[in-house]
């Protein structure tokens, strides 16, 4: 696949669904050719087919099929090489120099291209080529000649072969522009030619590697070389480095010798590994007779040969030319206190660019006096340092020094986050308001120690720490006394964030947390005594097995909690929370009493009186007369806010479980009317929708349809990441309605978005595989593919626990269920589907589900 690295780093959510798409059409393709794949690694398949034929045609169909993909997304393109000739089978796979001759010619292409071997392009005569000549391939000997397959319709022009006589240019675009160092490179570009190890060293931040990687481009551009970037940095030792720097530069291993003809390869942050490297440095310029090496190191490699080139801080005019780049505009005219700044900073171009990202917020002078009190002993350090070379914590800690007394304890305290967090979830950690926290973090962002990332989250924005700011924080913090309570403050504030007080069963928020979770539970782990957060957070990781299908492992996990002494709250929290395990697994009566228990130690719990609501909602078909006694106590707490609602909700599932649509249209749209702050019960929405689908008037939908936020979830969830379900279902429960209206185009519409929304991302894949499978496969039905419809209607495992009851209509419907057995087969079919739950099922699920999105075209 060409340019893989490069597309994962621009589009990662979108290159997985694009990858999958790709393994797809190959194993696919494949079959139809009667090939049979032997191995897999990475993005590529080897793959053998009984003629050259049928290699080539499969090749044809792969390339066809990419090509005709939607241009939304990332453009996927594959180069395919075809060889024939005996291979050793071992185990079900093979080996031998057939595999890699067909290896060597397809790594020689691009993507689009297909290219042949002379052997193979005289077994398939028929398939039209072109003769591109010989080439040199690595690690095969002689001249190969090489034929591209030309095919109608696709590309037929691509760049000359990737082959030995190709130059291989595999650098990284500089960060930033280079300002000055103009005699530095002239004196590297002047080593370069005459020797072959020059080590470029100087102090942490004095900008080596992009001095290095300009180096080598313009070598590259000069000499027409190739040229390599090796990134030596989270290397270990010698060994790792050895096989790090062999994969790089394509070498089965650094002493395996080879033919380079004339490659430079850069070895970037060499300082920690300068014992190590002189063997592995040493092997490589012996057994390569065209290789050029340029290091970068805070000190010399001390090897015969070895050409060092000094890469000091910056001459003054540099410096300040620097500054000018890198700064808010309008600064030029402070060029004089710039000057004495730049002077102040020993010109050094890393923290140089590090002030000038101050001036976002606050003028040079200021910059230059918050120096005025801190930098004397950074400044003395460095001068006294300069040629032993400055680390990266150092330059770090003259930032951190830069901030106020408030700002580096909020950095320190952010820094026991793991991964991105939003002003929520600063604020708890930082023990301020919303507010206050805002004003921090924005601090914190400008001078550019605290990344922000776009509103991903309903327009809510989310941040995060860089790894080496996190670590020098985290460093800080623990030096600083404060470590044990400010860990104590983060605990109960992830604890606090995932539950928050509105909620009975933990949201999909906490999935999102995994890392803070179980961190957070070990730490707590680890102190004396008793801590209120501890059991929420063992809450929380039995609510991660439900979420993962796992109830087993949930129910070890939280049965157990219910004999240890606890808050009430956080007891309720665990009563909940196993109401939900045991009754996925079919065991309604003790999830019943599990709720009946929470509900008996305050009949005024949210917590409690949600878990018995969702209970309600999803089984109530199952019980009715538990749900009719979940609803009398909820009429009981009238007075609790939001009861109200919450009884409608349950009403209206109560009647969609007897397909009464008015009903449901009726409750549901009160349940929505008597809480006007929108935090009615989430399942409201698709209740509601699916009313209209099976009403005599299903039109009504399109006008409802129109409302603002009518497919969102309540504001309880919006912010929340199962508020992510309950917009897949409500999209599916929209395209049944819509569909029953004979707008079948616009219900696709719904459907292909509810499908988008699950490939984003799906913190419960259980329940957002059967909202889109019932979505799928009433489609088919409408559309006339009974079959079809039936086989993924038997798939579904459970009913979804948003809107349930009217799904288990919709599968009714597509069983083809007549109305004397309906009233029997809704209150039986769903425990029997829940108890027969399998893996097999679940991926028998997923394959027809593809297959439909294909067969209906919901992804195109």
């Amino acid at each position: 696949m060409e340019g893989s690295t490069e597309l994962w780093e621009d589009d990662p959510a979108g290159m997985g669904r694009a990858l999958a798409e790709h393994d797809d059409i190959v194993r696919t393709v494949v079959a139809e050719q009667g090939g049979y794949t032997f191995s897999t690694a990475g993005d590529s398949f080897a793959v053998a087919f009984h003629t050259a034929s049928d290699a080539v045609l499969a090749a044809i169909a792969i390339q066809r099929a990419l090509a005709a993909r939607p241009a939304e997304g990332p453009r996927i393109r594959v180069r395919i090489g075809v060889h024939v000739g005996e291979a050793v089978e071992r185990g079900g796979d093979y080996f031998g120099p057939t595999l890699n001759r067909a290896s060597r010619i397809a790594d020689a292409g691009h993507g689009g291209q297909i290219l042949l071997s002379d052997a193979a392009r005289a077994a398939a005569p028929s398939i039209s080529t072109r003769d591109l000549g010989d080439h040199r391939l690595k690690g095969v000997q002689g001249p190969v000649r090489v034929h591209q397959v030309l095919v109608d319709g696709l590309d037929t022009e691509f760049p000359r072969l990737r082959a030995l006589d190709a130059p291989r240019v595999e650098l990284p675009g500089p960060i930033s522009r280079l300002v000055g160092r103009s005699a530095e490179r002239a004196a590297i570009a002047e080593a370069l030619e005459a020797d072959r190890l020059v080590t470029l060293c100087g102090p942490g931040g004095a900008g080596k590697t992009t001095l290095a990687v300009v180096a080598a481009h313009d070598r590259a551009e000069r000499a027409e070389c190739s040229a390599v970037f090796v990134d030596l940095r989270e290397v270990d030792d010698g060994v790792d480095a050895k096989r790090t720097v062999a994969r790089t530069i394509g070498l089965d291993g650094p002493d395996a010798g080879g033919e380079l003809r004339d490659v430079l390869v850069v070895l970037d942050n060499c300082e920690h590994l300068v014992a190590s490297l002189a063997p592995l440095v040493s092997g490589l310029l012996d057994a390569l007779a065209g290789l050029r090496l340029l290091a970068t190191s805070r000190e010399p490699l001390e090897l015969p040969g070895e050409r060092v080139i000094g890469v000091p801080v910056l001459p003054i005019e540099d410096a300040v030319a620097l500054f000018v780049d890198r700064a808010a505009p309008g600064r030029e005219e402070e060029a004089e206190t710039i000057e004495v700044l730049c002077e102040r900073l020993d010109r050094l171009p890393l923290a140089i660019e590090l002030a000038a990202a101050r001036t976002r917020s606050l003028s040079v002078r200021e910059v230059d006096r918050l120096l005025e009190d801190r930098f004397h002993a950074l400044d003395g350090t460095g001068r006294r340092r300069r040629h032993g070379g400055r680390t990266l914590e150092e330059t770090v800690s003259w930032s951190y020094e830069l901030l106020e007394a408030d700002e580096q304890d909020a950095l320190c305290r952010l820094s026991t986050l793991h991964g991105e967090f939003d002003l929520e979830l600063a604020a708890a950690v930082l023990g301020t308001d919303s507010l206050d926290a805002l004003d921090v973090v924005d601090s914190l962002v400008a001078r550019s120690l605290v990344e922000h990332r776009a509103a991903v989250d309903r327009g809510r924005s989310h941040y995060r720490l860089l790894e080496t700011i996190r670590a020098f924080a985290a460093q800080r913090l623990a030096a600083s006394g404060r470590e044990v309570e400010a860990k104590q403050r983060w605990a109960d504030a992830v604890a606090a964030y995932v539950y928050g007080d509105r909620m009975g069963i933990a949201s999909a928020r906490s999935v999102l947390r995994r890392a803070d979770v179980a961190a957070a539970e070990r730490f707590l782990a680890g102190l004396p005594g008793a801590s209120d957060a501890g059991p929420v957070l063992r809450v929380i990781r039995g609510n991660h097995a439900l979420f993962d299908g796992r109830s087993d492992e949930g129910r070890q996990i939280l049965v157990p909690l219910l004999d240890e002494a606890m808050p009430t709250r956080v007891r309720i929290l665990a009563l909940t929370s196993l109401s939900w395990l045991v009754g996925l697994d079919g065991d309604f009566p003790t999830g019943h009493a599990y709720v009946d228990e929470a509900i008996a130690l305050d009949p005024r719990s949210s917590e409690a009186l949600w878990a018995s609501v969702s209970l309600a909602i999803a089984f109530g078909g199952l019980d009715e007369a538990q749900a009719r006694r979940d609803l009398r106590v909820l009429e009981a707490a009238c007075d609790v806010p939001g009861t109200e609602s919450l009884a409608h909700a349950v009403r209206a599932a109560l009647a969609a479980w007897h397909d009464d649509a008015e009903e449901v249209i009726l409750h549901a749209t009160r349940a929505r009317e008597a809480n006007p702050a929108g935090l009615f019960h989430p399942s409201v929405t698709g209740l509601l929708l699916l009313g209209f689908a099976r009403s005599d008037h299903p039109e009504r939908v399109l006008a409802r349809l129109e409302e603002p936020g009518a497919l969102d979830p309540s504001l309880g969830y919006q912010s929340w990441g199962d508020g992510h379900s309950f917009r897949i279902e409500a999209n599916m429960a929209a395209s049944v309605a819509v569909g029953a209206t004979g707008a079948e185009e616009r219900a696709r519409r719904h459907l292909s978005d509810a499908l988008a929304l699950a490939d984003e991302r799906s913190a419960f894949p259980r329940r957002d595989e059967t909202a889109i499978a019932v979505g799928c496969a009433t489609a088919l039905l409408r559309s006339g593919h009974v079959s079809d419809a039936r086989a993924l209607c038997a798939s579904i495992d459970v009913p979804g626990p948003g809107v349930g009851p009217g799904m288990t209509h919709l599968l009714a419907d597509i069983d083809g269920v007549s109305d004397a057995d309906r009233p029997t087969w809704v209150r039986t079919e769903p425990f029997v589907r829940i108890v027969s739950n399998t893996d097999e099922l679940r991926a028998t699920r997923r394959r027809l589900i593809e297959r439909a999105a294909d067969d209906l075209g919901l992804r195109g």
